[in-house]
């Protein structure tokens, strides 16, 4: 039988990681996701030594296997001390996110299928893919056609009341009319910013402000939002 890429994953580590997750503390989460790319970049540096050079660096023997053990750690640690396979980052934006936006339960199915049935068909009109316009909704409103924020912002896809006229929405709390319109604003701001992020950051804060920044603003509101969507779509 072959052997796995990633050696068992010790209980401690799983320990470690809820901790993470529950504190919130970015420290902590970028410490987990890198010691993930670390052990995976140790036993990838190991098959592929293994592969090229049965004997090892040091010959055969105990003290050989002890010192070759030491190379491989700190090649992996060293190729996980600069993310270079990404694994990292992918980890610390989904466990950053894990928590944060969660599915709302409470509406019935009907109301979700009008929503699935909305998003289909603004996804087909506009270009823009479906699991976008899901994710925008989910950390907008959570799928509460009736949400309306402090801003004022109203519906599933929180359009300000200027914004939706711009738009042709007469009515914000109608799910197909929301959905439309702001898919409809998505891809308008994706045509006018080369990046996605810069768009859903525009789509957050205003354009101007991603233009005055030339990318992502300096909000921690807005970059949270950011992190908040692509994780969504990563998944």
């Amino acid at each position: 039988m072959d052997k796995p890429i990633m050696p068992p994953i010790p209980d401690q580590k799983f320990s470690r990681i809820q901790r993470a997750v529950k504190s919130g503390d970015k420290t902590q989460i970028r410490d987990v996701s890198l010691q993930f790319e670390t052990m995976f970049a140790t036993q990838l540096v190991r098959e592929m030594r293994q592969a090229m050079a049965p004997g090892g660096l040091f010959g055969e023997g105990p003290q050989s296997d002890y010192f070759q053990s030491m190379l491989d750690d700190a090649i992996g640690t060293a190729i996980a001390e600069r993310e270079q396979l990404g694994i990292a980052a992918l980890i610390r934006r989904q466990l950053e996110a894990r928590d944060e936006v969660k599915v709302d339960q409470g509406i019935d199915e009907a109301t979700r299928r009008h929503i699935e049935d909305a998003i289909q068909s603004a996804a087909r009109q506009t270009g823009v893919s479906a699991d976008l316009i899901n994710a925008v909704i989910q950390v907008e409103s959570n799928y509460d056609p009736n949400a309306v924020s402090p801003k004022g912002a109203k519906g599933l896809m929180q359009l300000m009341d200027q914004t939706a006229l711009q738009l042709d929405v007469s009515n914000s709390f109608d799910i197909a009319e929301n959905v439309r319109g702001g898919a409809r604003y998505l891809k308008s701001l994706m045509q006018q910013f080369s990046k996605l992020e810069h768009a859903l950051a525009a789509y957050n804060a205003g354009p101007s402000a991603v233009e005055r920044y030339k990318g992502i603003p300096p909000y921690q509101e807005t970059q949270r939002y950011v992190e908040k969507i692509m994780a969504l779509i990563d998944r």
